[in-house]
């Protein structure tokens, strides 16, 4: 009959009677637990202590450091996980360096301290970033991230991530092949992105972390709302530049560019936040999965 017991480190196990007298690894902090056997503590009670003890109480059963060890049934190493989600938090912090390029270009620009040439070049440059470096940190995230207990139900949230991020490198190295540009090749990445916040999430519930699960409710939702408005900015800078532009005067352009530049540069640092949120977020669910010892 199963019977519980907690590892130094605080975290209750369940343990199969079968490993009385053995040692089980806890799949929180990965930490060798040594089991009693109750058996043997209530054979030892009745008989009391033997004659060649003296009176002394025997040692508990020494276990041999080379006996192989039961298997890991509460879950799997969380060790990879840990690294899985540092990638995840590299690939944010690209993301940041790459919205700091654009407020910068952009801000050069309404000061007309470069030209306008400099914009599209640093939006391509970003562009490759996303499609290709950011995905391939995400895969690799993943791919670490796949080895998660199957009953924390996360398993299927990070598996669409990475199937998405493979989208995203696909789609993007069709774009540069076909020398297009599509407002669609973003959606990808942010569904890729949604995928891995529940993942995160199922990872909160599993250590029965319910704040931690709402705040991940709340990421998707913002994040959602910030690449809905993005993805309509970008549209109407698309039809201003070829559209409106080319009929205004003067003076009107640079009203109305200057009013778009700053609109962009505020909508970009609400994105920052929400990467700083993020970030914040994973550093949260790694202390949950390998707390300190």
């Amino acid at each position: 009959m199963p019977f519980s017991l907690v590892c130094y480190n605080g975290h209750p196990l369940t343990v199969a009677d079968e490993y009385a007298g053995r040692k089980v690894v806890c799949p929180v902090c990965q930490l060798t637990v040594p089991v009693p056997d109750p058996r043997l503590a209530a054979a030892r009670a009745r008989l009391g202590p033997g004659p060649a003890s003296n009176g002394t109480p025997r040692s508990p059963v020494a276990v041999a450091d080379d006996e192989e060890e039961p298997p890991r049934t509460l879950g799997l190493v969380f060790g990879p996980i840990s690294w899985g989600l540092s990638c995840h938090s590299s690939r944010l912090v690209l993301y940041l360096l790459s919205i700091f390029a654009l407020i910068v270009v952009l801000i050069l620009t309404v000061a007309q301290a470069v030209g306008e040439e400099v914009l599209p070049l640093t939006i391509d440059a970003v562009l490759i970033g996303i499609l290709f470096v950011q995905p391939g940190l995400g895969i690799s995230g993943s791919l670490l991230c796949l080895g998660v207990p199957a009953e924390s139900k996360s398993r299927r949230f990070i598996l669409a991530s990475l199937v998405l991020d493979l989208t995203t490198a696909a789609v993007g190295a069709a774009l540069i092949l076909t020398q297009q540009s599509s407002v669609y090749a973003a959606v990808p990445p942010i569904f890729a992105w949604v995928c891995f916040v529940l993942f995160l999430r199922s990872l909160a519930l599993y250590f029965d972390q319910l704040d931690p699960a709402h705040d991940a409710l709340v990421l998707v939702l913002e994040g959602i709302g910030l690449a809905v408005l993005g993805a309509l900015l970008r549209l109407g800078w698309i039809f201003y530049w070829f559209e409106v532009r080319p009929e205004l005067l003067p003076d009107a352009v640079l009203i109305l560019d200057v009013t778009l530049y700053l609109v962009t540069i505020t909508g970009l640092v609400f994105f920052i936040l929400l990467i700083l949120n993020n970030l914040e977020f994973i550093g949260t669910i790694r202390g949950l999965i390998r707390p300190k010892k």
